[in-house]
């Protein structure tokens, strides 16, 4: 059974991610903010990371948005509490707009830079997300 950790701040969709991936008999766990989630890391290893990327995170708390997420785990230093995670597999959740929105294609584009795995939007179904976690699982787990 493979370990996933979801930073979303919508209670309804994380929760709807949560059951779809227990239905597979993954463990996961649940972050309403990259701060929980980010501590969570350094106690904790997850094999995938679902992260929203329309997360704004608390406006009066600077980096709590998913790009931070993204990119402390990235750029984690050997030996850091977050360097255990820093090869994690992390999909992308990016807003769900319109078809050529060209502002998810700059979320998209960004979190890609910032070191995404995969990146999916919001309209996609359930299964596509489920589908794209069930392949990265199963392409084997990050050392």
């Amino acid at each position: 059974m493979s370990h996933v950790m979801i930073v979303e701040d919508d209670q309804d969709l994380g929760d709807f991610l949560a059951v779809g991936l227990r239905a597979f008999k993954h463990h996961v766990r649940r972050f309403p903010s990259t701060a929980l989630a980010l501590q969570d890391l350094t106690r904790r290893r997850y094999d995938l990371a679902v992260v929203d990327m329309s997360f704004q995170g608390d406006p009066r708390v600077a980096g709590s948005d998913g790009f931070t997420f993204l990119r402390e785990v990235r750029i984690a230093e050997p030996g850091s509490a977050l360097w255990s995670a820093h090869r994690m597999p992390i999909v992308v959740v990016t807003p769900a707009e319109r078809p050529h929105c060209e502002r998810r294609s700059t979320v998209k584009r960004v979190a890609r830079s910032f070191g995404a795995d995969v990146s999916l939007t919001r309209s996609q179904s359930i299964e596509g997300l489920l589908g794209a976690v069930q392949t990265m699982l199963l392409e084997g787990a990050y050392s």
